[in-house]
Parts: C-alpha cells; sequence; structure tokens
C-alpha cells in the first residue's frame, strides 16, 4: 500500500517563463522521494520527477550543477530554497556550483549563490587547464572560484567575488594567485581590475619565486608587462634559482623582450643568478650574437665572472659559440683572462677539441698558445692528454712549445705528437681546410 502525501505548504512565484507557479515550501514524502504539486513547475525539474511507486530520488546536488551550467536562476533558487540542494556540492569533477556558475560565465546564478545562498568563495576545486599541446596541459589541484575566473577572463566574475570578499592575493597549491594567473594568459581586464582596484600586490610570487611581472615577460605579454610596470612592479625581481626576467629572455632568445627590458623597463643588465652567472655570460652560452650587442651598448662587464671564474667568453667557447665569440670579440673581450684554476679560454678549447673556436682565439684575437695554468699545463698539453691529435697539429703550426711539463705528471707533449703519425685523416680536414702547413710538425715528429 503506498504512503499519503503528506499535504504541502506552498507559495507563488514568477518563472522565467513569465507564469506564476506554486512554490514548495517543503517537500515531506516518506523515503526522500520527491514529487510534483504542480506539473507547470520548471521544466529542467519537470523531468526529474516520476509519480507513482517507481518514483525515484531527484540528483538534488548534481541538477544545481547542471541549472548554474544553463544561468537557470529559477531552477537554482527552487533547489537550494526548496529542494535543499547543498551549495557546496561537488560534481564527478570536484567543482562546486560557484565554480560552475564562473566557468560558464552564468551571472544570475553566480549572484545568486554569492549573496543569497552564502556559498564558499573560497572552497577548493581541481580543474583541469588544457591545451593544444599535451606538454602544456594540466592539472590544477586546488583552484578557488577567482583563479579560475581570473584564467578565463571573466571580468564580471572577478569583480562579483571580490564584492563577495573573495582573497584575490590567495594561491593555488603551486602559489598563483588571480593576478599571476591573469598576467600569465595576458587577461588585460582582470590584471587591471586586480591592480587599480584590488589592489592585488605586484610581488607576490609562486613557489617557484616568479611574480605577474616574470609570468607576462616569459609569454610576451606586453600590455600586462606595461600594466604592472605602471604599477610599480619590481623589474628585476629574481626567482628561486635567481633568474630575472632579462636573463629569461635571453635565453629563450626574444630580442624584442630583451630590448624593451632594457630600454623601456631598464632592466639591471649586470644581473647575475645565485651561481654568478651574468646576463652577458648566459647571451654568450646560448650563442645569442645580437643580445651580446644590446647588453655590450648598456656597457655590461664584459670579464664578469661566475663562481668558477669563468668569464663571458670562456662560457661562450665552452659550447663552441662561434657567433657569441665573434661578437664578444668585437666587444674587446679579454683572450687572455683565467678561471679560478687558471685556465684560459685557448685551454678549454683545446681541452674540449673545438678546433673552429681555437682557430678564432688563435689567429683572430691573438691568444697566446704557451699560457700556463695552475699546474703548468698549457693547451697543447691539454690537447694532447686528451688525444686531440688536430687540435695539436693547430697548436703547433702557431708554434706550441712541447718542452713544457706540467706538474702533475712531468711528461712533455713529445709523446702525442710522435703519435699523430698513426691518425685518421678525417681527424685533420678542419687543420687543412684553415690551411695549417701540416709540414711543420709532419717534421718535428
Amino acid at each position: 500500500m503506498l504512503p499519503t502525501k503528506r499535504k504541502l505548504r506552498s507559495r507563488a512565484f514568477t518563472s522565467s517563463d513569465g507564469m506564476k507557479h506554486k512554490k514548495l515550501n517543503h517537500i515531506g514524502v516518506p523515503g526522500g522521494r520527491l514529487q510534483l504539486q504542480s506539473p507547470k513547475i520548471h521544466p529542467l525539474l519537470h523531468a526529474c520527477f516520476e509519480e507513482g511507486p517507481g518514483s525515484r530520488p531527484l540528483n538534488t546536488n548534481g541538477q544545481l550543477i547542471s541549472a548554474c551550467m544553463q544561468n537557470d536562476l529559477d531552477a537554482v533558487r527552487f533547489l537550494v530554497e526548496e529542494a535543499r540542494a547543498d551549495v557546496e556540492a561537488r560534481d564527478d569533477g570536484g567543482r562546486t556550483p560557484l565554480a560552475t556558475a564562473v566557468q560558464y560565465f552564468s551571472f544570475n546564478a553566480l549572484q545568486y549563490l554569492l549573496f543569497t545562498a552564502k556559498a564558499n568563495v573560497e572552497a577548493r576545486f581541481p580543474f583541469f587547464e588544457f591545451s593544444e599541446s599535451n606538454k602544456a596541459s594540466r592539472m590544477h589541484s586546488s583552484w578557488t572560484a577567482l583563479i579560475l575566473a581570473a584564467r578565463i577572463q571573466n571580468i564580471i566574475a572577478c569583480r562579483l567575488l571580490v564584492y563577495a570578499r573573495a582573497d584575490f592575493e590567495a594561491g593555488d597549491s603551486e602559489g598563483f594567485t588571480p593576478l599571476i594567473v591573469a598576467s600569465q594568459h595576458g587577461s588585460k581586464s582582470v590584471v587591471r581590475y586586480l591592480l587599480s582596484e584590488a589592489r592585488a600586490s605586484t610581488e607576490s610570487a609562486d613557489a617557484g619565486g616568479h611574480t605577474p611581472f616574470a609570468h607576462a615577460c616569459i609569454n610576451e605579454e606586453f600590455e600586462v608587462i606595461r600594466d604592472l610596470l605602471e604599477a610599480k612592479a619590481l623589474v628585476d625581481s629574481r626567482s628561486v634559482s635567481g633568474t630575472s626576467s632579462l636573463v629569461r629572455a635571453v635565453r629563450n632568445g626574444s630580442l624584442e623582450l630583451i630590448r624593451f627590458l632594457l630600454f623601456e623597463a631598464k632592466a639591471n643588465p649586470g644581473a647575475c643568478d645565485n651561481n654568478g652567472n651574468s646576463v652577458l655570460a648566459t647571451a654568450a652560452y646560448e650563442n645569442n650574437a645580437e643580445a651580446i650587442r644590446l647588453l655590450v651598448r648598456k656597457t655590461v662587464d664584459l670579464e664578469s665572472k661566475d663562481k668558477n671564474g669563468r668569464t663571458p667568453l670562456m662560457r661562450a667557447v665552452e659550447q663552441s659559440q662561434i657567433g657569441a665569440i665573434r661578437a664578444l670579440a668585437e666587444a674587446k673581450a679579454q683572450v687572455a683572462a683565467k678561471a679560478n684554476k687558471g685556465r684560459t679560454c685557448l685551454m678549454e678549447a683545446a681541452r674540449r677539441n673545438h678546433l673552429e673556436c681555437a682557430s678564432v682565439l688563435i689567429f683572430e684575437m691573438g691568444a697566446k698558445v704557451n699560457e700556463t695554468d695552475c699546474d703548468e699545463r698549457t693547451a697543447l698539453v691539454y690537447a694532447s692528454d686528451e688525444g686531440h691529435s688536430a687540435m695539436v697539429w693547430m697548436l703547433l703550426q702557431a708554434r706550441a712549445d712541447v718542452s713544457r711539463r706540467p706538474i702533475e705528471n712531468g711528461h712533455t707533449a713529445w709523446t702525442l705528437v710522435y703519435a699523430i703519425k698513426e691518425a685518421a685523416p678525417c681527424e685533420l680536414t678542419y687543420v687543412c681546410s684553415v690551411g695549417i702547413d701540416v709540414g711543420f710538425t709532419q717534421g718535428a715528429s
């Protein structure tokens, strides 16, 4: 036998279609099964009710999420006030009704949830950020509604959330604040609102130490960069690793951004990272000759050294960056500079068998082939120890002294010079291409 229906009190309300309906104050069917008092109730909800013994419970929380997606204020109000739906409920992806309203730009539902239902503006939820590049797609574990609004450039939602006292300095699990997210993705209107009206801090940083300014520079969002500069953002702020925006721009090869930072933003061209690598050293290491020329115009220190005593020229030689070497040569960088253990650029080139580098250092920059390090090792000894026969031929042609004995083992370079007779012809290709007289060393052997 079916249970007797309770008498439901009701009052009239007007729905979005202009019709007056009876609004339920209480639903009390035993077993939690819901039945409609009026068949004219909102269409979205009507489909969820079935009368009779086979009636099923209404998934009020799921329907609330759905109503927020469609910005259906009548349905949202009914579900919250009459069906007792939980405004903090989660969908299968973990999102709240508030987050759903923000994501779908459902402003009527959003206002109701914020100011009538008093939804928690600081509720955290996961959010998958899709990108055409799979590597750029990522899952964020603890976003707030305001961070989401900043990401999708929902400026109206940002205003409503801030008015509802959402914390605009609250970051996610990685420290990404709404301003950082907006700056990262070039959300100009959101950035301007957060800076001018919310007074968000320009110095907030994520877990890696990157500020909103740094994120805007990474993605070359020039309008956002200018807005942040007007708000007195620090141009030379450094990440946890000590990397500044200028260093990062040089590393990425963005000449437009380098020019902007140097000549408009007045970034410090002499800034160094935690290992003492200067901006110029980074440009040399990355073979960014144009960046080197721009930095030289700002009168940077050509001989700045890192923790190991290496100059920018040495960093270029390490990577065999010929363009950078020649750009530094134009700027009169010192080829005779020595690192902490007395090693010169030519010794480094000889040790690594960088033939073209050695050729430029010797025949264009005038490097001295018989300079010694702290152990009395010459470039020829380095080349001999590593078995670089073609490099030995080049150094001998430059009148390298084969009689020098390093402190370490006392052996001269003669042993390898004699062994050059066994060298494969392909090893000497470069030596021949630059016109070195191999007869000199053959006679010496």
